[in-house]
């Protein structure tokens, strides 16, 4: 990796309208001379692990909030949806999984500010269990919604597309499984 003096940035199309995309290319200045070495690197992914995991984190909380708000509204058969024990359940997992990757996210942060040898490996673990939560939440915002949930006139595809896109963004779950497997092995 070297560092740019002006880099530029070529704006890319991107499926979710509120978070835009671009890529960085170094451009053709001259060679500053500075290399960051593989300790820099693995920092700069840690931090970004974290972010993502906490950006992932908020979407499973609000896409949690607002199937509990329509299951509590919504009537079907005569009864509001969020008396149906299927409803219930699901709901309960989504929060457990929130709760999880709340408490995970928590410690990896810690760990990081601490500069504890484990804190790669936390922060690895922190973006798998927001990733879980974000995806399982926000796929169930949708169902709960209904047509109304795929439609453009409600945010629930939002935050799907946005829980997708932040989940394969430094790589797939199966990436990030074989690369926490891979820390907790070397720890």
């Amino acid at each position: 990796m070297r560092l740019a003096q002006k880099p530029a940035f070529l704006d890319l199309e991107a499926f979710d309208p509120v978070a835009p995309m671009a890529s960085l290319a170094a451009g053709n200045e001259p060679d500053t001379g500075l290399t960051p070495g593989a300790d820099a690197a693995a920092s700069l992914f840690g931090a970004a692990d974290l972010w993502i995991a906490a950006e992932l984190l908020g979407i499973a909380e609000r896409s949690g909030e607002m199937a509990v708000a329509h299951a509590g509204e919504r009537r079907q058969f005569g009864q509001i949806i969020g008396s149906y024990q299927g409803i219930k359940h699901r709901i309960v997992d989504d929060y457990v999984l929130q709760q999880n990757a709340a408490a995970v996210l928590q410690l990896a942060t810690r760990a990081w500010d601490a500069g504890q040898a484990d804190r790669r490996m936390l922060a690895h673990a922190a973006r798998f269990a927001a990733s879980e939560a974000a995806l399982s939440a926000s796929a169930f915002c949708i169902q709960a919604h209904g047509a109304m949930g795929f439609s453009w006139e409600h945010p629930a595809h939002l935050y799907y597309k946005r829980a997708r896109r932040l989940a394969n963004l430094l790589g797939s779950a199966g990436e990030s499984r074989a690369a926490l497997g891979e820390a907790i092995c070397a720890a």
